[in-house]
């Protein structure tokens, strides 16, 4: 369950395994991010996960998805 309104600015909390982490990038660290891995994806229909939760999805998987994300965008 997740209980965002009581996290620290600092602090996340992943969306799979729900445990609350301390950031280790800046917000526009993470945008940056974000952008190169998945991109120009809007804020609302993003979540936010742990590197360890994160690693569990293979790289050639979150190619995938990061192709047909964006190929389904393009069609809309």
């Amino acid at each position: 369950m997740l209980k965002s309104n009581s996290l620290e600015k600092n602090e996340y909390q992943c969306a799979y395994c729900n445990k609350i982490f301390t950031k280790g990038l800046s917000d526009k660290e993470a945008e940056e991010e974000a952008q190169k891995l998945w991109g120009n994806i809007p804020l609302e229909e993003r979540i936010i996960i742990c590197d360890d939760c994160f690693n569990l999805v293979n790289p050639e998987a979150r190619k995938i998805i990061s192709e047909e994300y964006k190929s389904i965008k393009n069609n809309t």
